[in-house]
């Protein structure tokens, strides 16, 4: 016993030893790359073509977590991209503009401000070229192309393929599954498009929830449609045609008017060296930011940049040097918009929303914080991203001017409350189960419980309360009668362009409009220099690192504060594990294209 013993603790000792080298080497490289990138920028080139890789994601939120950056690489930004193009346009040693583009790893309204971005670099009479190995290969394709036809001209490998295929809708209805297996979805909401718990209680598309399908997918083609004959000089019809005729191949997509040249990436190389010379170095958007530096203006005003981003949610904020901020903290955010419109100097805040909801209560406490900004005189602007809808719409809704792109999801004013009865899944599998309580309404959230006559009243009043104050909050937001908010409100959710025809949205456009907006409230003149920091400022790489290692950490117990680190994670995929008694009602997201709600 004792030698197996002896054994064990061998093994453990050598799993320990490995882990604590495994970690010293990976702390060690992130120290050498924090220390790299803390040196001085090299100069940049005399004769610059600005290329941007748009086959992997852009992060549209706050900055990564340093550590994982350092580790894994640095994540690319969405406003560092549009940065470094509106910067390039103003800059004599830049003479071109190439994009590397792929399938869909964005979506349309993504899209959207990437390609007025290129637009603006356009006017300043430099060349953008658009280059793909294949657009959407076997898969989406849409808003890919929708970008590359924003630029002048647009190169595809001859073996590659345009995937242009239109925009649907695919929504699971699982009623019937649930019934047959003894498991009814029980279910209180207001707005008659609040769908979101439909695919637990029907077993077809309802024609409220096809309805409010119909109009996103009719207006977002619209949009995909007129973007593409814009930039193609095509006729609406001949793009709906072509649309119904994909995807192509490469040398059809030629024939169709679709791209402009067939040929490799190193043919397009030799064109560029040919048109501005073998000086001609390509750069990337970080490298090119980090070497221009900063603006060299005088600012007229100071702007607080803070993201909204994730599932808004109530507790402690519990992002981590390693993983980064994985949801929406309400408290985090509140304390940011107080902070900035207080003590930190700013003269406006602008919030970036990109957020399909979560607790009513959570977005109740941003929502206070942007009107106690407003009172204190500093005006708050919301930038909509992909969507911004349901909480993510409550927390905007007081702001002085709301900017969406003209693909993003929002509105879903409505409210729901549910839970899955599962006795009859039990009494199938032969489980009995008993309980005792106190209290007319103990079981009121039980999965094995039916919801009483007395239960249902209180859900509803509870659900009642919540719908109210969101129709309240967004007329005095809004400056809307509450009849004409009840008429937009229903859960229905709308477009951005939508939004905008409905008052529920001020301006169609990305971050640049957002800034717009903000001159006009602080009644600056058009195009006057602003400062926009990301607040609250995250701390350095090496801060970071050296709090991870101080001793106040290791006094903690590193290996337990990790743990304690993964614990969100855990506790979201849990909920899937669980025997069915105890699964809360939940729905995939819903896709329309690239896009989800």
């Amino acid at each position: 016993m004792w030698r197996a013993f002896g054994r064990f603790l061998l093994y453990l000792f050598a799993v320990i030893g490995v882990l604590a080298i495994l970690v010293a080497v990976m702390l060690g490289w992130a120290t050498f790359n924090l220390i790299r990138e803390a040196g001085a920028p090299a100069a940049p080139p005399e004769t610059i073509v600005l290329r941007i890789d748009l086959r992997q994601p852009l992060r549209d939120g706050p900055p990564q977590a340093p550590l994982l950056a350092a580790l894994a690489g640095r994540e690319r930004t969405l406003h560092e991209t549009v940065e470094a193009i509106d910067r390039a346009a103003e800059d004599e040693d830049v003479v071109a503009l190439v994009a590397h583009l792929g399938g869909d790893v964005f979506g349309l309204a993504m899209a959207q401000e990437l390609r007025a971005a290129v637009a603006r670099f356009r006017d300043s009479g430099k060349p953008a070229y658009a280059y793909a190995d294949t657009i959407g290969e076997f898969g989406s394709g849409n808003a890919s192309y929708y970008l590359a036809s924003g630029f002048d001209s647009i190169w595809v490998r001859p073996t590659g393929s345009i995937g242009l295929t239109g925009i649907r809708a695919e929504v699971p209805f699982a009623g019937n599954l649930l019934s047959d297996i003894g498991v009814e979805a029980e279910v209180v909401r207001r707005g008659r498009f609040k769908t979101f718990p439909e695919t637990f209680t029907e077993d077809a598309m309802p024609p409220a929830h096809r309805e409010m399908l119909n109009s996103l997918v009719g207006d977002l083609f619209g949009q995909l449609v007129t973007g593409i004959a814009d930039g193609r000089g095509l006729d609406p019809a001949t793009v709906e045609s072509l649309i119904d005729d994909g995807p192509y191949m490469a040398d059809a997509a030629l024939d169709a008017g679709l791209i402009d040249r067939l040929a490799s990436l190193h043919a397009l190389e030799a064109e560029l060296e040919e048109r501005f010379g073998e000086a001609a170095e390509p750069v990337e958007p970080d490298r090119y930011l980090l070497a221009i530096g900063a603006r060299d203006v005088d600012p007229e005003g100071r702007v607080a940049l803070i993201y909204a981003t994730g599932m808004i949610v109530l507790g402690e904020d519990e992002s981590s040097p390693l993983i980064g901020p994985q949801l929406m903290i309400a408290e985090r955010i509140a304390d940011a918009i107080d902070r900035a419109a207080s003590d930190a100097g700013f003269d406006a805040i602008v919030l970036r929303v990109d957020s399909g909801g979560g607790s009513a209560v959570a977005s109740d406490v941003i929502g206070q914080a942007v009107q106690r900004a407003d009172e204190q005189g500093t005006p708050v602007i919301v930038s909509m991203s992909s969507a911004a809808a349901s909480g993510g719409y409550w927390i905007s809704a007081p702001a002085a001017e709301i900017v969406a792109l003209p693909a993003t999801l929002t509105g879903s004013i409505g409210v729901f409350a549910g839970n899955l009865d599962t006795r009859g899944l039990w009494d199938e599998l032969g489980v009995n189960w008993d309980s005792v309580q106190r209290g007319e309404n103990a079981d009121l959230w039980s999965n094995i419980a039916e919801l009483s006559p007395s239960g249902r009243e209180r859900v509803n009043a509870l659900v009642d309360a919540i719908y109210e104050d969101f129709i309240a909050l967004v007329a005095a937001g809004r400056g809307l009668d509450r009849g004409a908010v009840e008429d937009l409100a229903q859960g229905r959710v709308w477009t951005g362009a939508q939004a905008e025809d409905r008052g529920l949205v001020d301006r169609l456009g990305g971050l640049d409009t957002a800034l717009a907006a903000v001159r006009d409230v602080l009644e600056l003149a058009e195009g006057a220099p602003l400062t926009v920091e990301v607040w609250p400022e995250p701390a350095s790489p090496l801060e970071q690192l050296v709090g991870l290692m101080s001793a106040e950490a290791a006094a903690d117990g590193p290996a337990a504060a990790a743990l304690r680190r993964l614990e969100p994670v855990v506790s979201r995929v849990w909920p899937l594990l669980r025997p069915p008694g105890e699964t809360l009602l939940r729905m995939p997201p819903l896709r329309i294209g690239a896009e989800r709600y």
